[in-house]
């Protein structure tokens, strides 16, 4: 099984990118805090605009849907996990 996720650390950079070019979608601070050094699950992404990706991350029950719009050139920052479940 295929997930995709982010780490917290290009999550902050991410997120910090987003707030200060008010885009549309960020993670307010306080959650932000709440998910301090979890690895997130990207649940889905698509374009936005031309320039750039919305992205809904799951993390953890009490956040199951954040949005968060980056650049698309930042997509590679949305790694591909491969996980392998027992026979």
């Amino acid at each position: 099984m295929k997930n995709k996720i982010i780490n917290y650390v290009d999550l902050v950079k991410l997120n910090n990118k987003a707030r200060k070019n008010n885009k549309n979608c960020y993670i307010a601070e306080p959650v932000m805090k709440a998910i301090f050094n979890k690895i997130v699950v990207v649940t889905l992404s698509f374009f936005h605009t031309k320039y750039e990706n919305r992205i809904m991350i799951y993390a953890g029950e009490r956040y199951p849907n954040l949005y968060l719009d980056i650049d698309l050139q930042d997509i590679d920052k949305i790694k591909t996990l491969e996980l392998n479940g027992a026979s």
